[in-house]
């Protein structure tokens, strides 16, 4: 009798294995095909995309991208001698940054969680990541940009962004993890899901109904995050969880005003500053989401992944004020140059001097960089319980 029960238990857990093999296998092929196609649109789009910001609209907010000039405020930026293409390039620059940094994180958490029991986690997480970064970019969809690329792209493109919203709220919903608690709160998927339909619906009936809209989504899954931070988690994931709560959400709150303000009447004016700025700003404010996932997994070691994303955020985050001040060397000295001749024109010096400051700050800025995560990870380390 105990022969047969123990043969029974044997089969039973022989199927659940090979039923979670067989998920597994099917979730990395998808995260291979979608993730792949969404890097390739991303890359291929990026020219167009500069391109396309050169452009002079002829009035906002009816510009066809987020970010375009208009001839309204056009005179503003040859006031202050800066340049269309040197706008269109900081655009540029901070798109590519969002995309390396989401990629980088991203590209190490699946390696390390490859074949691993929490590893359907960290191609979810891995996906929203990469996604976030690529096409689903806080200035739009980036498969608007490519329109060379083969159709069967096209085509997983648009699938893989469908995808990232209820992706998004899974990962929300469960980190770190993994399981909805309470059990119900897998309802809220449904709210990520028909949002998508309603995207483009709700933001030109009013910008106040559509923020209100997105306060609705972001902010019910982030209540859970915040009710299973309170009651549920140990100390170590409420340190982790930590990062992921009060380092987006604020910025989150940002973004959800700056679309609200679109409501006013001022802020969008053909010579309105507000609809050209706010596209830098929410770039600066996405790049926070893949620095705090990883800080997360930097500080107290979440999925046992944090040496590499140490390195990985040293070097991330290296890039990130590297490029911030080369652009801000470029901009600020051409405004100079400008200023002294009264000609607004791209100089090849700048150029050059600004290469050589970056080429001077790399190595001190790494080190200061990389101590200061070091001591962040120590005084993490030896916090006690209950602080």
């Amino acid at each position: 009798m105990q022969k047969t029960l123990l043969a029974e238990r044997t089969s039973v857990t022989h199927k659940k294995n090979r039923r979670r093999g067989l998920w597994v296998v099917v979730a990395r092929m998808a995260y291979m095909v979608l993730t792949g196609a969404a890097i390739f649109l991303f890359v291929f789009s990026l020219p167009v995309y500069y391109a396309q910001m050169q452009i002079i609209c002829p009035t906002l907010p009816g510009c066809s991208f987020t970010g375009q000039l208009s001839r309204g405020t056009l005179p503003w930026f040859q006031s202050v001698h800066i340049s269309v293409s040197a706008y269109a390039a900081s655009l540029l620059a901070l798109a590519t940054i969002h995309a390396l940094l989401s990629l980088l994180i991203g590209t190490v958490i699946v390696w390390r969680l490859w074949g691993k029991p929490n590893e359907l986690l960290g191609l979810l997480t891995s996906f929203v990541l990469i996604l976030g970064g690529t096409i689903a970019n806080a200035n739009g969809d980036f498969t608007n940009f490519s329109p060379a690329s083969p159709l069967f792209i096209d085509i997983v493109g648009a699938i893989g962004f469908f995808l990232y919203w209820p992706a998004v709220g899974i990962f929300l919903l469960t980190f770190p993890t993994g399981r909805f608690a309470p059990r119900w709160t897998w309802l809220l998927i449904l709210l990520w899901i028909v949002q998508i339909p309603l995207y483009g619906v709700l933001s030109e009936a009013s910008p106040l109904l559509f923020a209100a809209a997105r306060l609705l989504v972001y902010g019910s899954s982030f209540a859970v995050l915040y009710w299973r931070y309170r009651h549920l988690y140990s100390h170590v994931q409420r340190q982790q969880t930590k990062w992921l709560l009060y380092g987006p959400v604020p910025f989150y709150l940002l973004y959800l005003l700056y679309g609200a303000l679109q409501s006013i009447p001022a802020l969008n004016t053909p010579d309105s500053l507000y609809l050209v700025v706010g596209p830098i700003l929410i770039l600066l404010i996405h790049i926070i989401v893949p620095l705090a996932i990883g800080v997360a997994l930097l500080r107290y070691r979440l999925w046992d992944v944090d040496l590499l994303i140490k390195r990985t955020l040293v070097y991330g985050t290296l890039s990130v004020s590297l490029a911030l001040i080369y652009v801000g060397l470029i901009i600020g000295l051409q405004v100079l140059v400008s200023a002294l001749t009264g000609q607004i024109f791209q100089s090849p010096v700048v150029i050059v001097i600004s290469t050589l400051a970056i080429a001077a700050l790399f190595q001190p800025l790494r080190h200061r960089i990389r101590t200061s995560l070091t001591a962040a990870s120590t005084a993490a380390s030896t916090t006690p319980p209950g602080h």
